[in-house]
Formats: C-alpha cells, sequence, structure tokens
C-alpha cells in the first residue's frame, strides 16, 4: 500500500518520498482520537473506497489517491511546523 500510494502522490508531487509517505501513515494513529468525528469521517470517506463483508470475512477496498491527499496535507503542515519553528 506505501509503495502504490508514494507512485501516485509521486506523480502530483516529486518532492514526496515513499518515507514521507510511510511517515504519514504511521503518524495518523498519534491524532486519531483528538480529531472531531465529522473529521474522522471525512478521513475515513478519503481512504476507503468500499467495505464488503462476507462468510469468508471482510473485505476493504482502499483509495490510494484518497491517502495522497492526506500525505501531501501531512507533508505540507510538517513543513510549515518547520518554518514556524526556524
Amino acid at each position: 500500500m506505501v509503495v502504490s500510494t508514494w507512485s501516485v502522490a509521486n506523480n502530483m508531487d516529486d518532492g514526496i518520498t515513499e518515507n514521507d509517505v510511510r511517515d504519514g501513515l504511521q503518524n495518523i494513529e498519534a491524532v486519531w482520537d483528538h480529531l472531531y468525528h465529522k473529521e474522522q469521517a471525512r478521513l475515513l470517506q478519503l481512504f476507503i473506497e468500499k467495505i464488503r463483508v462476507e462468510p469468508e470475512g471482510i473485505h476493504i477496498d482502499i483509495r490510494t489517491n484518497g491517502i495522497n491527499s492526506l500525505v501531501l496535507d501531512l507533508k505540507a503542515a510538517a513543513h510549515q511546523t518547520k518554518e514556524m519553528s526556524a
């Protein structure tokens, strides 16, 4: 998932690295509980295309372009934070 997300994100902004994508996906847990429910719902709609419950298990189809949008937002926020602290 990281590689496919990075591939699409890299087409949008060639400054995004695979590590940016990995860090963004790993850091979402740290802020999730602090988000309003509407923001959590918006993010879930960005991430998830479809959920299917079948006898053999649950299948979740992920939207990589939604994850790309989040990664771009996180990268911009990190860049702003670095500029403000400098």
